[in-house]
């Protein structure tokens, strides 16, 4: 199928650099501006102070992010170049997964449309009016792929007696309607 992918040559994920010779030379460096008291005889040499110390760090903090772009650098390019490869699956994954939808939708509409004529014919054998048959709804499980015609038909008999039941209690309530209806005038 695809071959086994794999990393041909890693770098050892730590950039190594004399940190320990860093902190040394910088400690022994800024000693002289340690415990500083700023006053208004010294404050032009504090301020001066303050600029050296403060360009010892952005010089650091540069070296800092110009080591970590240059160690970023193959992490992009392997990211790139895995990309191109999913660009190529994408190619042909994209065309099929779109006509695989358009399949499926077209399928569920076909397979709703078998329901309702199924729905429609035991809906007449059973004296099911339309002002209750427009009730029924459809289980999304019977437009299933797998779905069993004979499971399909049960829960479509069982959703249209159910609709049967509301029309006849419907009718019922009709005729008690009608029945005190006739007793009212009688009594009249």
């Amino acid at each position: 199928m695809i071959m086994d992918l794999q990393v041909l040559n890693n770098v050892a994920g730590r950039i190594e650099w004399d940190a320990d010779a860093a902190k040394s030379a910088i400690t022994a460096v800024i000693a002289p501006y340690r415990d500083l008291a700023v006053t208004d005889d010294n404050v032009k040499d504090m301020e001066k102070a303050q600029k050296e110390l403060a360009s010892m760090r952005r010089k650091i903090d540069k070296f800092r992010k110009d080591t970590k772009k240059q160690a970023e650098a193959p992490i992009k390019a392997f990211e790139m170049e895995v990309y191109n490869v999913l660009d190529i699956i994408a190619e042909a994954e994209n065309p099929l997964s779109d006509q695989l939808k358009k399949y499926e939708t077209q399928r569920i509409s076909d397979a709703g449309k078998k329901v309702n004529a199924i729905a429609k014919k035991i809906a007449e054998e059973i004296g099911l009016r339309e002002e209750f048959f427009v009730q029924f709804a459809t289980d999304g499980s019977w437009l299933n792929r797998t779905a069993k015609k004979a499971d399909v038909v049960k829960g479509v008999t069982a959703e249209l007696q159910r609709l049967m039941q509301l029309q006849n209690l419907k009718d019922e309530y009709d005729r008690l309607i009608e029945v005190n209806r006739n007793q009212v005038k009688l009594l009249c």
